[in-house]
C-alpha cells in the first residue's frame, strides 16, 4: 500500500468506529437529513428519495438520491 491508501484506510476505520454507516444498494428508498445553514441560523431538512447510484471508494464514497414527490 502506498501512503495515500494507508491514510485513507486509517480515516475510514476512524469514521466507522464513530458511527455506523448503513448498508444500502441502488433501488432502495432512503430518507436523507441535510443540515441547511441560512444566514446565522441552521436547521435540518429531511427528504425521501430513491437511490439511483452508489460509488464505493473508501473515504470518497458517494451516492445519488432522486427525490420522490408526493
Amino acid at each position: 500500500m502506498n501512503l495515500i491508501q494507508t491514510i485513507d484506510a486509517e480515516q475510514m476505520a476512524k469514521l466507522t468506529a464513530e458511527r455506523a454507516i448503513p448498508t444500502f444498494i441502488p433501488g432502495d428508498t432512503l430518507r436523507v437529513s441535510v443540515k441547511v445553514k441560512e444566514g446565522e441560523r441552521s436547521r435540518i431538512q429531511a427528504f425521501e428519495g430513491l437511490c439511483i447510484a452508489r460509488s464505493n471508494r473508501g473515504i470518497n464514497s458517494s451516492f445519488t438520491v432522486r427525490k420522490i414527490s408526493n
